[in-house]
């Protein structure tokens, strides 16, 4: 079939994928994967950009374009330069002549994302110079957008030239490519080293100065928004850059956000910029006086712009705040900036605002100068302490305010102190408090203010002692019961959470309210199994396992055996992985271990099953295309998004939590039960150790690290056969218990993480590593050898998984990578090494004089003394490995003496311990020795050629992976040792070791 005939297929196959039926557009992805990307990625592109280029209708090429993004990304790296050039020209000859705009941007995007593929690419430059020199805007903007999507096309250039470009890409006559240059500006900006980003500095006033160019125009907040997050994107970054237009950019965001006539998203982005500026550098904003001063003030009045919406009082279920919402905002605001100015700043200005606000006629005012406390105490910590009994005195009348809302108001601040400045409130003030709070829950005409009467109560509660809340808790009882019978489902959610809390407080002094208030939540745990009781029930579940907790075995004992009935039945009604009472169910059963002790032991039958299953929960995970809404995928629903380069990955969370909960359960019935619970060591250590890298979630990694010595203790103590193998040493039980998950680990951690992202990604990642690169290069730097040896390992999955994109970063990287080799410690060296041999197969061209002149500094490690220790061995074999695959790539191209290297490599091997690295090595020296390499095949290399082979062949777990390998050297072996003659034979016979004459007669060759 001749490229025509492939390209009228392609095409018809490209129309199915923009069927309305949806079985069509399956059989046409399905064969475009199968049949096209696997087998003709090259064809594939250049069809599909013959297609985008020649369909006459512009809906059709915007769709097609679309629907086809994931499959072409996805093929770029195989189908090779020659052809992303081709597919490059061609995109760039549709710019040259489309007019819709919809198209002309998909087109440069789609033209960004292919240059990243590509090493050299004047072509590219060229072409965008020649748009920007366009009286067309479109041809100007498209070129910016070029270069935003793929800012490496102008590192090489002249900076002066470049600068030239933005400057006059961001004062340009049409707004369109005001914003377009702004965007490119700052990703140039961005991916620049320090040197770059200093002789751009002055083109910040200018990329600020875009944005009320935008505002004056109707119409054009969303386009204002977008350049505003992109100037975000620079604070975030590089925030001392603004040091010098601090008071412009200060003063143009306040007047924004007063400005009452834009759309409030747009004015609460203007906010985020100057928080964006103070997370980035408090310190130069701490010494800018008028930033406080002028933003506070807003954002109290913002904090005020609430309306009382009769549906406040009437809900049913407690939603979150509209994170939407000026108020929410502001009180957010709040927060983060006390977080960061502290209180010597944020205190004196607030609280010149805050008693005139409360003693408001109107409540709104009020509402805001109490939600304003609760927002900066953590903050303003070290000052507040001081002013404790100022501050309540503040808060507490407004419990009895005439309005509900400031009344809610109150308890959250009350309750949000009680936290934030645990545990000396309570003890100082327990009896203002309480008095004050306790009466809040008759509110029931306002059941949502006696709700978070109680709610407040938790976080009084769980920080009080028992002498604190002791006093208090037959009232506090009391007016939990009427509240968990209000028939409001949340307000009986949030007295038994509150009571839980109290229960678990009190202790011992709970001891006589228990028989009374066990009947009634043995009476909750008995409702049938309804949907919209599960969270009430599971809740109930976590109240009464932790008042058992708290009043102890003796007591509990007459209710043991019908609340272990209750949980039985519970535990076989859920089926739904998503029931809420799965997690809670596990808790409450593990501590009625820690309650029962060993008497619990006759229940582990019962129990661990389903506790094992949610050990073995498979994450849910998603990827969706950046520009989808993904509303399914909510937070509610437990689910958590993030953004991947241009993807977005949903993660079911709610399923990690229960799985992390469930390693904890075991955590605690190993930690309990010890001996006992030693027949279920061996198969649940099987399930936990490959969790040590379960890196979605921390939480489950650090329980399974806590857990595994715990269980190994449990074999201990039950005099397992660990104490009568002949290895065991009486340090190793020491060891097991000062066994801590080291930072070392931790960092190993994050590079396996990242690792696992462009493994799962490739080139797609490139963007959020972006963010990254700065702070990963200064580890490179870092006195800590484990910190140098990771940050290089992620370098080098860098290569490895982006091949010659990876380019652009070298600068970061690649002089370090080099010095490395040199190293005083053998693991940075290793990985030093490593990256030497990624670099010359993955990574291309501009590699090639790296990797050459890293030859010298390999050979270096390998004949060190040395070389062959312990600690040395792993890095020399990288070493070895890596001179093998400069070999394979270049010793064809006259870069160096090909037989002078190959002697050299030759007499370095074996590789005896990389089981990674040696199935490639050997495979090196086979491809040799099948060519009769002059070097290697003459009758006074058979002794060393049968030394290498017959060592590597004798350790059987060395090429375990690779039997055909294996075979191979086997085979050879065998001729290599037929075609010698007697005195060779002699000769290499003497020379081998024990392991290597023991395999040699094995094999029947002597």
């Amino acid at each position: 079939m001749d490229n025509q005939q492939l390209f009228e297929v392609l095409g018809q196959l490209l129309s199915q994928l923009l069927s309305p039926d949806a079985n069509i557009r399956k059989q046409s992805e399905e064969q475009l994967e199968k049949h096209w990307l696997a087998n003709q990625p090259g064809p594939f592109l250049a069809g599909l950009s013959n297609f985008i280029v020649h369909h006459s209708d512009a809906y059709v090429r915007l769709l097609l374009m679309k629907s086809s993004e994931v499959f072409a990304l996805s093929c770029c790296e195989a189908a090779g330069e020659d052809v992303l050039k081709y597919v490059q020209t061609n995109l760039l000859q549709s710019l040259a002549s489309e007019q819709d705009v919809s198209v002309r941007n998909k087109v440069a995007d789609t033209i960004s994302q292919i240059a990243l593929f590509l090493v050299n690419n004047k072509e590219l430059f060229q072409a965008c110079a020649e748009y920007i020199s366009s009286p067309n805007p479109l041809f100007r903007k498209s070129a910016f957008m070029i270069f935003s999507g793929c800012p490496k096309v102008l590192i090489k250039q002249d900076q002066n030239s470049v600068k030239s470009i933005f400057m006059a890409g961001v004062q340009d006559s049409d707004l369109d490519v005001r914003l377009a240059a702004l965007k490119a500006t700052v990703n140039y900006i961005c991916v620049s080293k320090q040197a770059v980003r200093n002789a751009m500095a002055d083109l910040l006033p200018h990329l600020l100065n875009v944005i009320p160019g935008v505002m004056a125009h109707g119409g054009k907040e969303d386009e204002a928004v977008e350049g505003l997050t992109d100037i975000i994107e620079l604070a975030q970054l590089f925030p001392k850059m603004f040091k010098p237009v601090l008071e412009h950019t200060v003063t143009y965001m306040v007047s924004q956000m007063k400005n009452t006539d834009l759309e409030n998203g747009t004015r609460q982005t203007c906010l985020e910029l100057l928080l964006t500026l103070c997370e980035g550098a408090p310190a130069q904003m701490r010494k800018y006086e008028p930033f406080a001063h002028s933003l506070i003030p807003v954002i109290l009045e913002w904090m005020s712009e609430l309306e009382d919406e009769p549906e406040w009082y009437a809900v049913e279920t407690i939603e979150d705040d509209d994170d939407s919402s000026n108020e929410t905002a502001g009180e957010q605001a709040m927060d983060r900036l006390a977080m960061n100015l502290k209180g010597n700043i944020v205190l004196p200005i607030a609280f010149q605002l805050i008693p005139t606000l409360l003693s408001s006629p109107e409540w709104q005012k009020r509402h805001a100068a109490l939600r304003c406390i609760s927002a900066i105490g953590e903050g303003c910590y070290d000052i507040m302490k001081k002013e404790l009994e100022k501050v309540i005195g503040l808060i507490l009348p407004h419990l009895k305010d005439p309005h509900p809302r400031v009344r809610h108001a109150a308890c959250n601040a009350i309750g949000q102190m009680c936290t934030d400045f645990a545990p000396t409130i309570q003890e100082q003030f327990h009896q203002p408090i309480l008095t004050h709070l306790i009466p809040i829950m008759d509110d029931l005409a306002h059941i949502r203010v006696a709700n978070y009467g109680a709610a407040a109560l938790v976080n009084f509660s769980e920080n009080a002692s028992k002498e604190c809340i002791a006093p208090y808790i037959e009232p506090i009882i009391s007016k939990l019961l009427v509240l968990m019978n209000t028939g409001k489902i949340f307000a009986q959610e949030q007295a038994i959470t509150t009571l839980a809390t109290v229960a678990d407080s009190a202790s011992l002094e709970f001891t006589k309210y228990y028989s009374n208030i066990m009947q009634v939540l043995l009476q909750i745990l008995r409702f049938p199994d309804q949907k919209e009781l599960r969270s009430l029930k599971g809740k109930t579940l976590e109240c009464s396992s932790l008042i058992i907790l708290a009043v102890g075995k003796e007591v509990f004992a007459p209710d043991f055996v019908p609340f272990v009935e209750v949980l039985k039945n519970i535990q076989s009604t859920i089926s739904d992985p998503d029931d809420p009472q799965n997690s809670y169910l596990l808790s409450a059963w593990a501590r009625l271990c820690k309650v029962m002790g060993t008497d619990f032991a006759p229940y582990l039958e019962i129990v661990l099953p389903p506790l094992l299953k949610s050990v073995e929960i498979k994450p849910k995970m998603v990827a969706f295309d950046a520009d989808e809404a993904g509303d399914e995928y909510n937070e509610e629903d437990g689910w958590e998004v993030m953004a991947v380069g241009d993807k977005n990955l949903a993660i079911k969370t709610s399923l990690l939590e229960d799985k992390c909960t469930a390693v904890e359960m075991l955590l605690c019935y190993a930690e309990e039960l010890g001996a006992i619970f030693h027949p279920y060591v061996e198969g649940i250590m099987k399930m936990i150790v490959p969790l040590l890298k379960f890196y979605l979630n921390d939480g489950v990694r650090y329980a399974s690290a806590s857990l595994i010595p715990v269980l190994l203790n449990c074999w201990i103590k039950a005099d397992y056969q660990l104490r009568d193998a002949p290895d065991y040493d009486p340090e190793d039980e020491e060891a097991l218990k000062d066994e801590e998950y080291t930072d070392e680990q931790f960092l190993a951690d994050a590079a396996v993480t990242v690792s696992s992202l462009f493994k799962t990604f490739g080139t797609a990642f490139l963007p959020f590593f972006d963010q990254m690169i700065s702070k990963l290069s200064e580890f490179l730097e870092n006195k800590d050898a484990p910190s140098r040896q990771w940050a290089l390992c992620v370098f080098c999955d860098l290569i490895e998984f982006t091949g010659p994109a990876s380019v652009q970063y070298q600068p970061f990287f690649l002089a370090k990578m080099a010095a490395s080799l040199g190293d005083a410690s053998p693991d940075v060296r290793q990985a030093a090494a490593y990256g030497v041999g990624v670099s010359a197969k993955f990574g291309g061209p501009n590699y090639a004089q790296f990797c050459v002149e890293s030859l010298p500094h390999l050979f270096n490690i390998i004949n060190a003394p040395n070389s062959r220790s312990e600690e040395n061995t792993m890095a020399t074999e990288n070493a070895i490995s890596a001179v093998g695959k400069l070999l394979e790539v270049y010793r064809s191209t006259g870069a160096f003496s090909a037989n002078d290297v190959i002697l050299h490599w030759f007499n370095s091997l074996p590789i005896v311990e990389d089981a990674e690295e040696a199935p490639e090595t050997y495979s090196l020296l086979l491809e040799l020795i099948e060519g009769q390499n002059e070097v290697i095949v003459n009758v006074n290399q058979i002794p060393k050629l049968v030394s290498i082979l017959s060592e590597a062949l004798s350790l059987k777990d060395l090429l375990v992976k690779d039997p055909a390998l294996k075979e191979k050297m086997v085979n050879c072996l065998k001729s290599v040792i037929a075609a010698a003659d007697a005195n060779t034979k002699q000769i290499l016979w003497q020379g081998l070791k024990d392991g290597q004459k023991k395999y040699l007669s094995s094999l029947g060759l002597v």
